[in-house]
C-alpha cells in the first residue's frame, strides 16, 4: 500500500545513474508523503537537505534515535528505490505506534495505575492523560503527582481551546475500540493516527479565516486587518492566537513586504509555518497540510517525470485553472525556455510561478537561508513552554 501512495511521486522524483534517489530527494518524497496523508513533520529530518536529525537542538533518544539512524544510514546509500523509499515510511509509522505505546506507560505510571487496573473510569483518565501528554507535551509532566495531572486535565480547556471537542471526537473512537482485544492501545493508535486529520478541520477554519481579510486575487492580507481582529470571532474553540511580532513574522517567511506602507500576510506561507506545528514527539509534529502538494501530487501523476515542457504545463494549469490569465502562461513560456526548454517541476522557479497562479494554495518561496534558522527558533520556542508559563494557575 505505501508504494502504490508513494509511486507517482517517486516516479517524477529525479534519478540517478541506478535508477534510484539521492538523499535530498528521497529526503522529499518522506517528507511529501507524510505530511500529505498525516500532516506530520518529521522531526529526524534537519533544516538543511543533507542533514538528518531533530529540528531542535534536543538530543534524539530511544525510538527517536533509532529512527534517526535508520534514515541516516539509509540515505547514505547510493541507491534508494521505491521499495525502500517505501520501507523507510513503514519503519516511521512503526517508530510512531512504539512511541505512542511509550507514552501510554507514562500516563499510567503518573497515575501509579497498571492495564489490569482499568475500571472505564480510570481508563477514561489515563486516556486523557495521554492527550495531554501528546497535545501539549512537556518533560515535567512526569515529575508531577496524580493530583497535579487531574488539575491540568481540569482546566486544558483554558491552553488548548479545542479540547472539549477533542475529547468529544475521542468518544467516538472509543466507542469503536471497545470491542477490540487490548482496546486501550488499538484507541491510542487509533488517536495518534486520527488526531492530525482532527487537525486539519482547525487548519481549514485557519485558511477560511485568513480568506475573509484577502485582499482579492493575491494570496495577501492587510496585517492591519488581522491586528483589529480575532480568531475567536470566527473560528469557534480556535487554536490560533496569531499573536507573533512583525519580526516574528519575517523571519518565519510569511510576511510580504513589497509596499512600505501595506504589509501583508501571505496566506499559505503562514498556514506552513513551523510555528503553527503541535510537536507531539520527538518523532513527528503535526502540521497543516500542503493545498499546493495536493495541486502537484495531480501534476506528477500525469507526467511521471521530474520536469515539462511549456505546453505540457500550460494543458495542465487550463485544465485545473480555466481561468489563468494569458499573461502568466506566457511567463511560464519564457521561464521554460530559460530552462532550455524542460523546466524541473520541483524547482524554486516553477514554485513561485505556481504562487502566481494559485496565490491562496502555495507558498511564496522566501530566502530561505535569510529565515530558517529563525523560523525553526521563533517555531521551537513557540511551541513547547514550560509547565510554570503554560498553566500559570498552578505555581
Amino acid at each position: 500500500e505505501l508504494e502504490a501512495q508513494m509511486a507517482p511521486l517517486f516516479g517524477a522524483l529525479p534519478k540517478n545513474e541506478g535508477g534510484g534517489l539521492d538523499a535530498a530527494s528521497a529526503k522529499y518524497a518522506l517528507k511529501r508523503h507524510f505530511l500529505g496523508h498525516h500532516h506530520w513533520r518529521i522531526e529526524a529530518f534537519g533544516a538543511n537537505e543533507d542533514q538528518v536529525r531533530s529540528y531542535s537542538s534536543t538530543p534524539m533518544h530511544g525510538v527517536a534515535g533509532r529512527i534517526a539512524d535508520i534514515l541516516e544510514s539509509t540515505l547514505a546509500s547510493s541507491h534508494i528505490g521505491l521499495r525502500e523509499l517505501a520501507m523507510l515510511a513503514a519503519a516511521i509509522e512503526k517508530a510512531v505506534k512504539i512511541d505512542s505505546a511509550d507514552l501510554l506507560s507514562e500516563a499510567m505510571a503518573v497515575h501509579g495505575v497498571s492495564e489490569q487496573d482499568l475500571d472505564e473510569e480510570t481508563q477514561d483518565l489515563v486516556l486523557q492523560t495521554f492527550m495531554l501528554f501528546y497535545i501539549l507535551p512537556d518533560s515535567d509532566y512526569s515529575k508531577q503527582k496524580s493530583e497535579r495531572i487531574k488539575h491540568y486535565l481540569g482546566v486544558a480547556q483554558r491552553v488548548y481551546p479545542a479540547w472539549t471537542e477533542t475529547l468529544k471526537w475521542v468518544q467516538e473512537l472509543k466507542q469503536a475500540a471497545q470491542s477490540e482485544r487490548n482496546a486501550l492501545q488499538v484507541l491510542v493508535e487509533d488517536f495518534v493516527f486520527g488526531y492530525p486529520h482532527f487537525f486539519g478541520n482547525q487548519c481549514s477554519s485557519l485558511r477560511d479565516w485568513l480568506l475573509k481579510f484577502e485582499h482579492p486575487g493575491t494570496g495577501h492580507v492587510p496585517l492591519s486587518k488581522l491586528r483589529n481582529t480575532s480568531s475567536a470571532d470566527y473560528i469557534p474553540n480556535s487554536i490560533w492566537q496569531f499573536s507573533e511580532s512583525d519580526e516574528e513574522l519575517r523571519a518565519m517567511g510569511v510576511l510580504a513586504e513589497s509596499d512600505e506602507k501595506l504589509s501583508a500576510v501571505i496566506i499559505p506561507n503562514y498556514i506552513l509555518a513551523d510555528s503553527n506545528c503541535l510537536p507531539s514527539s520527538q518523532i513527528v509534529s503535526i502540521c497543516c497540510r500542503s493545498e499546493c502538494d495536493d495541486l502537484l501530487t495531480g501534476l506528477e501523476g500525469q507526467l511521471r517525470n521530474p520536469t515539462a515542457s511549456a505546453q505540457q504545463l500550460s494543458d495542465w494549469t487550463r485544465a485545473v485553472s480555466p481561468n489563468v490569465s494569458q499573461e502568466l502562461l506566457e511567463k511560464l513560456e519564457d521561464i521554460v525556455n530559460s530552462h532550455g526548454g524542460s523546466l524541473p517541476i520541483h524547482g524554486n522557479a516553477f514554485a513561485q510561478w505556481m504562487h502566481s497562479v494559485f496565490p491562496t494554495q502555495c507558498p511564496y518561496r522566501q530566502d530561505a537561508r535569510a529565515s530558517t534558522a529563525q523560523s525553526i527558533k521563533n517555531a521551537a520556542a513557540g511551541a513547547i513552554v514550560s509547565l510554570e508559563r503554560r498553566w500559570p494557575s498552578v505555581r
